[in-house]
Parts: structure tokens; C-alpha cells; sequence
């Protein structure tokens, strides 16, 4: 017990630290940078492309708990919702749990108001659908059928609802940008959408997207990096010196 909180707290610290120092940087005026993904990037030429085709955008939540990628997509959505208002394109959101829903229609209405569109903001098009796997299937199969949207964008907690309406919308022609932290819902999205977040990226993209306007979100990621080579360092010591012959040494690194 003590020594697992000793391990976690030397953990935390190295990460306050490492934060403390990109965020030093950050306020001399230095600014860091993460790696490009292709998939965060398209984003934008995705609410573009329905600009130019006059046709909505959408974005499913899936029919998952309200978990950690959920709660990465919130920011996602902020921004997509914001480049619509400020575009003057059409949003709708797919929601699967009440919930979700809720925070979802927060979430567009605060990017209208910080976009000075609030006129242009529709509660109507935030939806909830259902929770039911089938039923949200059926229910966002016709929302694009009858709404016509010209990118279907999907992140969050899918279940086997992801298949579904990856597949029709990759039969319609829609780009498809999506992101989720289920392995298997993971695998549908490979083999049907444009572009997908595989694994950390879900969760840094809203550093990505934001990195101007909130430097603070890429320092933290920075700091999560610092903290996963630490981590990968100790186990490599521990393995070697295991193999060598260094027990004791090696367990109280482990530890």
C-alpha cells in the first residue's frame, strides 16, 4: 500500500514538474508544438467541404457510457461547433445517452455565444436519439438519409453501433473522420471512415486544435509524454538489470 503511494506520488511530481516547466516556457513566449495528425487536421477541410456544399455536418456521440473519450470529444465538439457558426454551416448531434445529451447541447451553445452567432444556434438540431444499440443504429441510418449531411464525424464511446453507421455513411459518399477508445469499435472505423484517431491522439486533439488559442492544453500533453518516458526508462532499467542478475536493485525501481 505505502509503497504503491510512494510509486504514484513520485509519478505525480514528475509530471507537475515537467508541466511547470513547458508552462515557464510558455509564459516567456515560447511555443511548443505536438505532432500533425492527419485525422485532427481534416476536420477543418471536412466543415469547409459542407460549406461549399451548403450541407450539414454531423457528429455522433455513440451509444457509450460517459467516459474519458467522451469527455475528450466534448472539446472536439466545441470546436467543430464553433467553425460552423463562424462558417455559418450546419451542425447536428447525434446523442446516445440523456446525459450526453444535456452536456452536448451546453457545449454548441457556449461555441455559438463565443462565435457572436447565437442567433444562428437551433436546440433542435442537439438530438436525443436513444440508447438502444439498434435503435440508434436505425435512427442516425435515417437522419442521414433525410438530412443530407456532407461529413459524418463520430468520437466517443461506440459500441456495436459503430459499424453500422460508418458503413452507411462510406456507401453515401460522406467523409468520415471518427475516434474512440474501443478496440473494436476501433477496427470498424479503420476499415470504413477517412481518417481515425488510433489510441493518444483522441485525447490530444484538442491541444492540437486549440494550441493557439489555449497553450496550456499542449504543455500538459507535453507533460504526459515526459511522464510515459519516465515510466518506459524505469522499466527498461528494471529489465535489464533483472536479466543481469541485480534482483534487489531491480525490484526497488519496479517499485
Amino acid at each position: 500500500m505505502i509503497k504503491g503511494t510512494v510509486s504514484t506520488f513520485g509519478a505525480l511530481v514528475l509530471f507537475i514538474g515537467a508541466w511547470l516547466i513547458f508552462a515557464s516556457g510558455t509564459k516567456r513566449g515560447k511555443r511548443f508544438s505536438i505532432r500533425r495528425v492527419a485525422g485532427i487536421q481534416a476536420v477543418d477541410e471536412a466543415v469547409e467541404r459542407c460549406t461549399e456544399m451548403g450541407r450539414p455536418v454531423h457528429f455522433a456521440t455513440g451509444t457509450g457510457a460517459l467516459d474519458s473519450s467522451m469527455i475528450a470529444s466534448f472539446a472536439i465538439m466545441s470546436y467543430i461547433a464553433t467553425k460552423c457558426a463562424q462558417m455559418d454551416t450546419g451542425l447536428i448531434v447525434s446523442a446516445g445517452l440523456p446525459e450526453i445529451y444535456q452536456i452536448s447541447e451546453g457545449v454548441v451553445r457556449q461555441a455559438y455565444v463565443e462565435a457572436g452567432k447565437m442567433g444562428s444556434f437551433r436546440a433542435e438540431n442537439v438530438r436525443y436519439l436513444t440508447s438502444a444499440v439498434a435503435a440508434y443504429e436505425i435512427a442516425v441510418d435515417g437522419l442521414l438519409h433525410r438530412e443530407n449531411p456532407g461529413a459524418n464525424l463520430m468520437f466517443g464511446p461506440f459500441n456495436a453501433e459503430a459499424m453500422m453507421i460508418a458503413e452507411r455513411g462510406n456507401r453515401l459518399g460522406l467523409v468520415q473522420i471518427a475516434g474512440t477508445n474501443s478496440f473494436l469499435s476501433l477496427a470498424r472505423f479503420v476499415a470504413t471512415c477517412d481518417y481515425v484517431l488510433i489510441g493518444d491522439e483522441l485525447y490530444s486533439a484538442a491541444a492540437y486544435l486549440f494550441r493557439d488559442k489555449e497553450p496550456d492544453r499542449v504543455n500538459q500533453v507535453l507533460a504526459q509524454d515526459v511522464l510515459k518516458l519516465g515510466a518506459f526508462l524505469v522499466i527498461l532499467i528494471g529489465t535489464i538489470l533483472t536479466s543481469s542478475g541485480n534482483g534487489i536493485v531491480a525490484k526497488l525501481l519496479a517499485k
